[in-house]
């Protein structure tokens, strides 16, 4: 239906602009015609009036013509042409047939040396061309030739016929020619549409470009390509997050399962069942980390941000004041060295957890009597906020690979926790238009580097 009403519609739009075309066309050529018949009716009107008027030159007698020269001068108008000699006292010298009242006025208003034209009304319209001149001792007269103009109407029928047959035999034509060149241009996008919903239904990885099509269609089944690529790459991300979140939460699970079915298996015995159960309450509590971090990954994915203006001195503050009891328990020291800090704009509740994820880390990986600094660099633009614990590092591997969702260091940082901090944290802050970078510190320890534009005021 789309393809057939875009053909359509193509059609009737190239066949209506073709058709306007051929009417402009028309309407300058009936033009040129009618202009083109009058100036040549006119050229035989002047030739033969002065023809007319150096016959009879020297012939006028009074108010009369010899009847020689009455005869010449009729044998020189020839067919549908009709002439008379007016006098300047208003009577007529000589007339091939009744000389019309429109016609005498002309010769009237005639003056000087010059023929004078002008068309009146008749049975079909009359143009009229008049010539003063002045004979011998009949005094001043005017020479008047007059014929119908039907002539002119009858060619510009004529013609009005003869384009209107063509201009529809071209239209008919240009309708027809024109169905089979939209259809053939518009066969590739076609074909298009049926790769797409073949790539839709069984292959994401097939693609559309072909090198045979025209520079417009390759582009555009280039930019279609690169959708299908960003598709795939997010089919695959979410293939690879559901089966990692599968494996992660088949973990706690499987090992809550067993340690349910050895209390049940065995005798009841107070200090047995109170490791169980602790054990039990450790893998529920990471269970329960693994299912906040994939609520959060998911905020940090998808919905609209609750943007707001955010004080990054306000959020440090409270970021580690809720991981003061935790940084005392491992006997780390919380350096927080932002006093004062630029607004930015973002969700506060997702930053404030990236900012509490990654001083988490920094305390995890600190060594007893470590220190995890929190400070602050802003420019015109941006602001930088500086994570920086005294661990051992990020392996390179981690340097490599820490952005993705599930990856866990298998080396220096150990594979502790959910591997799901530094991937919330990209997204989150790539949302709000910043960027997070890790590195190694020379002197010992990780460094997490998350940049974001300053507020607009």
């Amino acid at each position: 239906m789309g393809s057939d009403s875009l053909r359509r519609r193509l059609t009737i739009t190239y066949t209506a602009a073709l058709a306007l075309g051929l009417l402009i066309f028309a309407f300058f050529s009936l033009m040129t015609i009618d202009r083109t018949l009058e100036n040549t009716l006119d050229a035989r009107l002047a030739t033969t009036v002065r023809a007319f008027a150096a016959t009879a030159a020297g012939h006028i007698s009074g108010s009369k013509v010899d009847s020689a020269t009455v005869r010449r001068l009729l044998d020189e108008l020839g067919i549908q042409q009709n002439g008379a000699i007016v006098t300047n006292n208003g009577t007529t010298a000589m007339q091939s047939m009744n000389l019309p009242a429109a016609v005498a006025r002309v010769a009237r208003r005639a003056t000087g040396n010059t023929i004078t034209y002008a068309t009146v009304a008749g049975d079909d319209g009359l143009r009229v061309a008049a010539l003063p001149m002045v004979s011998g001792s009949g005094g001043p007269a005017t020479i008047v030739l007059w014929r119908p103009i039907d002539v002119i109407g009858d060619y510009e029928r004529i013609a009005v016929m003869v384009l209107a047959v063509a201009s529809l035999l071209i239209i008919a034509g240009a309708f027809i020619a024109g169905t089979i060149i939209v259809g053939r241009g518009l066969e590739p996008l076609s074909t298009m549409a049926a790769a797409a919903s073949e790539i839709e239904a069984h292959d994401i990885t097939r693609r559309l470009s072909n090198s045979s099509w025209d520079e417009e269609l390759r582009k555009f089944a280039a930019t279609f390509d690169r959708m299908l690529d960003r598709l795939q790459s997010a089919f695959h991300r979410q293939r690879q997050f559901t089966a990692d979140a599968s494996h992660d939460l088949r973990g706690p699970l499987a090992v809550i399962r067993a340690e349910v079915d050895l209390a049940l298996a065995r005798s009841r015995d107070a200090d047995t069942d109170d490791a169980a159960f602790r054990s039990i309450r450790d893998e529920v509590m990471e269970f329960d980390r693994l299912l906040e971090g994939l609520l959060l990954a998911a905020r940090a994915d998808a919905g609209p941000l609750k943007s707001a203006a955010i004080d990054l001195a306000d959020l440090a503050a409270r970021a580690t004041g809720r991981l003061q009891p935790f940084a005392i328990s491992r006997h780390v020291h919380i350096s927080n060295e932002i006093k004062t800090a630029p607004v930015i704009v973002g969700d506060a509740d997702i930053l404030e957890r990236v900012l509490i994820s990654l001083l988490h880390n920094g305390i995890k990986f600190s060594p007893p009597d470590g220190t995890v600094s929190l400070c602050v660099l802003d420019s015109t633009k941006t602001v930088s906020l500086i994570v920086r614990d005294q661990g051992p590092g990020f392996s390179n591997e981690a340097l490599k690979n820490a952005f993705e969702r599930f990856w866990r260091d298998d080396a220096a940082r150990g594979r502790s926790g959910t591997g799901l901090g530094l991937a919330i944290a990209k997204s989150a802050v790539e949302r709000v238009g910043g960027s997070i970078l890790i590195r190694n510190v020379r002197s010992g320890g990780a460094e997490i580097e998350t940049v974001f534009p300053l507020a607009v005021r």
